[in-house]
């Protein structure tokens, strides 16, 4: 992945991110990245370089990824209520 030019991430529950690197700082503590939608874990380095992540796209609501299964049973179970 070529340093400062965005490269497109797709993750597990298909959000889609923009992903750029940048060199880190010699003082620079590792921390723990997520994805926006899902939660799952994002890479939050690679080798010398962190990793941002910058969210283009959210699921659309027709995707049939967990995240999106997950929400719709939601929806489901809360309609069969009323």
């Amino acid at each position: 992945m070529p340093e400062d030019h965005p490269v497109d991430f797709v993750c597990g529950c298909d959000a889609r991110y923009k992903v750029v690197r940048v060199k880190a700082e010699a003082s620079h503590a590792d921390r723990l990245i997520h994805c926006l939608v899902c939660k799952q874990p994002l890479a939050p380095t690679d080798g010398a370089y962190v990793l941002k992540y910058f969210l283009a796209r959210r699921p659309s609501r027709g995707a049939t990824s967990e995240c999106s299964s997950a929400l719709g049973s939601t929806i489901s179970s809360t309609s069969r209520t009323r």
